[in-house]
């Protein structure tokens, strides 16, 4: 499974700063794949001495965590066989019931 990120620095006075724009990413990519050492494989390099110390995810940098959270979701369900009418037209009724005793209240 592959993950990408694009990043786009911009600034209209000022040179692009390499050391800052990696350290603002949490990992360094190298030509020529651009990809991460971090993966799925060796779970992100996730950290649990960092989860222990308040770091919910344990992995360094939004765009890994990220990257992690859509490639451990798995495959996308099909969901063209399922039938939620039924239960649509039993939230419907629940809210209809909510708004009538809601207007009875302001009564």
């Amino acid at each position: 499974m592959s993950c990408y990120t694009f990043y786009i620095h911009f600034h209209p006075d000022a040179s692009i700063d390499p050391a800052a724009m990696y350290a603002n990413w949490g990992h360094r990519t190298d030509m020529p794949t651009y990809r991460t050492i971090r993966d799925l494989g060796n779970m992100h390099l996730q950290d649990r001495e960092r989860m222990a110390g308040g770091n919910f995810s344990g992995i360094e940098g939004a765009a890994i965590q990220d990257c992690a959270v859509q490639e451990s979701m798995g495959a996308i369900c099909d969901r063209t066989r399922e039938h939620l009418r039924l239960f649509l037209n039993e939230i419907e009724r629940d809210r209809a019931r909510a708004r009538r005793a809601g207007a009875e209240h302001a009564r």
